[in-house]
């Protein structure tokens, strides 16, 4: 008398803890993106207006900190991580306002 043993059915991988799938069309994509670029364009401008040497150094700080989230909101557009850059360009369009005296 044989015995058979049922094997498990197989479940799908999982996505990694803390992980979150984002599913988006293109054209919804493509206005995140442009809204991204508007806001990192605002924030460019709105820092192109300082007069960057009269600023203390805590000012200069939070100058720099705007030009690097600038920088990381593009390189995460390139990346294809909106979120990110849409976070980031938030942020700078924050302190750049602040120093343009909004």
């Amino acid at each position: 008398m044989a015995t058979t043993v049922e094997k498990p059915a197989e479940e799908p991988a999982k996505p990694a803890a803390g992980t979150t799938l984002q599913i988006t069309s293109a054209a919804e994509e493509g206005e995140v993106e442009r809204g991204v670029r508007a806001t990192l364009a605002r924030a460019s401008s709105d820092l192109n207006r300082v007069n960057f040497r009269a600023l203390n150094s805590e000012a200069r700080m939070q100058y720099e900190t705007a030009r690097r989230f600038i920088q990381q909101a593009e390189e995460a557009i390139r990346q294809k991580n909106l979120v990110l850059a849409k976070n980031l360009a938030d942020k700078a369009a924050v302190i750049a306002a602040q120093q343009a005296g909004r």
